[in-house]
């Protein structure tokens, strides 16, 4: 597994602790981040990155996936 891949599971683990925290009760992003500190060590996500995810769950939305944005491209092409 390359490191790019060991990163973006981490990433996607983390963001399924923090829904599944989130939803057991009223965790703030401050909590749910100490709580992920102990376990992910320096590959533990920004305390906005929890933050952001919070306030998307509180809106409804747990989408795993990128929402496209305007000015944001999709794809990537390079020559």
């Amino acid at each position: 597994m390359s490191n790019m891949e060991s990163n973006v599971n981490t990433r996607i683990r983390q963001r399924l602790v923090t829904e599944f925290l989130f939803k057991s009760g009223n965790i703030s992003a401050t909590t749910i981040h100490s709580k992920l500190q102990p376990v992910y060590g320096n590959k533990t996500l920004d305390r906005s990155t929890i933050q952001r995810w919070v306030q998307l769950f509180q809106k409804g939305d747990f989408d795993l996936h990128h929402k496209e944005r305007p000015g944001k491209p999709s794809t990537v092409t390079t020559d």
